[in-house]
């Protein structure tokens, strides 16, 4: 709902960012911990990216929660738009290793395939799909990061008008 909520210009986020960010997390938590649960055995990235996730989404939808109804406090928007600057570092680090550690598993029981020969001529395995993703961090990582740069910048940049 949330990438609905962004083409739907109901939420100022943007619709490709809130995409990558929630196709990541949903990679993540049903492409690797639920179906390779012995993945879960490296729990410091899993409290990294949790913690960061969550400390992430209470910061912000307790900001949209707020500028429904007044313009939320100055306290809570220096945590909206500075947080990130530590949390989208250590949480997109957990989501890395875990893929990366979900490798081995994916390439011995892959819970999707498409083997050769077939029409297309193509095939691929998780294995392959999670090492694509693994190499989709390293432009997207930055995009996410730098779009919330901006939009700090357009926030924080403001001049006080209280």
């Amino acid at each position: 709902m949330e990438v609905v909520h962004a083409c739907l210009r109901l939420v100022k986020s943007a619709p490709l960012t809130t995409a990558i960010q929630i196709a990541s997390r949903l990679l993540i938590l049903w492409g690797v911990l639920y179906i390779y649960p012995a993945v879960k055995v490296h729990e410091n990235f899993n409290k990294m990216m949790f913690v960061s996730w969550c400390l992430a989404d209470i910061t912000r939808y307790l900001y949209y929660l707020m500028n429904i109804f007044m313009k939320p406090p100055r306290l809570l928007t220096i945590l909206r738009y500075n947080l990130f600057l530590i949390l989208y570092p250590t949480g997109i680090t957990g989501e890395i290793a875990l893929l990366w550690y979900s490798l081995p598993y994916a390439a011995k029981d892959p819970w999707l395939q498409y083997s050769l020969p077939n029409a297309f001529n193509f095939g691929f395995n998780t294995y392959q799909l999670y090492c694509l993703f693994l190499v989709l961090y390293a432009p997207c990582s930055p995009l996410m990061y730098t779009h919330m740069l901006t939009q700090r910048r357009k926030v924080m940049g403001k001049k006080k008008s209280d």
